[in-house]
């Protein structure tokens, strides 16, 4: 999604505070990029390379979230394609990208609802409370009112009264998905477990809302597996390899 040329010319320093306000909600709702660069606060941790240093130790600041490279291809991807597969790694910071995401979602889209998935309910409920502490740090006016915050769901106010809900799951036997999802975010999918996963993922599909955007992130776990045939299928579709290949 791109930024109007009409609204680019406005120069938002002439503007009072109020039309800058006006101005950052229709610009952020409109590209995400621009609302993650501009509002969306993470908790991050200073990169080293000293190998003698617990980073499970070293404070985390609060800052800007600023996406760059391959974190701007997965936001890019999720607006052009909405179905996006990508690799694991925390010096990418995908699953990050992929909260971001779903705040922006959460902020913008009447109605919304979107599903944290993770293979336990400890490290889904980790996606959901740096979900709301984004959301919490956003400025007060980019806020819409919290109506309701619990381990696993926090769901917002829209302004004509509509819900945009939130939940976490696990990766669980128990785990019934029955609402439509307008963002799914699944995380460490290949650490899943086989045949749960593939049961998993049956389950999930039909949720997903028909224009809805999802984002499958995980390490790889070999060629076997949901996740593994998910990416064969992907990269068929994108003709980046032909069948008789796969």
């Amino acid at each position: 999604m791109n930024i109007s040329a009409d609204l680019l010319s406005i120069d938002r320093e002439a503007l009072s505070e109020e039309e800058r306000q006006v101005y950052d909600i229709l610009c952020s709702g409109i590209d995400p990029v621009y609302f993650m660069k501009n509002f969306v606060k993470i908790r991050s941790q200073p990169d080293t390379d000293d190998d003698d240093i617990d980073e499970e130790r070293v404070p985390s600041r609060i800052e800007l979230f600023n996406p760059w490279g391959a974190q701007l291809e997965v936001i890019d991807a999720l607006i052009a394609d909405h179905w996006v597969l990508g690799p694991k790694s925390r010096k990418i910071g995908f699953t990050t990208v992929g909260v971001g995401f779903g705040v922006w979602v959460q902020r913008f889209f009447e109605s919304s609802r979107i599903h944290y998935i993770s293979r336990r309910d400890d490290a889904s409920r980790n996606l959901l409370e740096r979900h709301i502490f984004s959301y919490r740090q956003l400025p007060e006016f980019m806020r819409l009112p919290i109506v309701q915050r619990n381990q696993h769901s926090f769901i917002v106010m829209g302004p004509r009264g509509d819900e945009r809900i939130v939940q976490a799951y696990p990766a669980t036997e128990d785990t019934a998905i029955e609402e439509t999802a307008d963002y799914t975010l699944l995380d460490e999918f290949a650490s899943i477990k086989e045949p749960l996963c593939s049961r998993l993922w049956s389950g999930i599909e039909p949720t997903i809302a028909p224009d809805g955007y999802v984002l499958i992130i995980s390490r790889g776990k070999g060629p076997q597996g949901t996740f593994a045939t998910l990416v064969r299928r992907a990269a068929l579709e994108a003709g980046i390899v032909r069948e008789d290949e796969l």
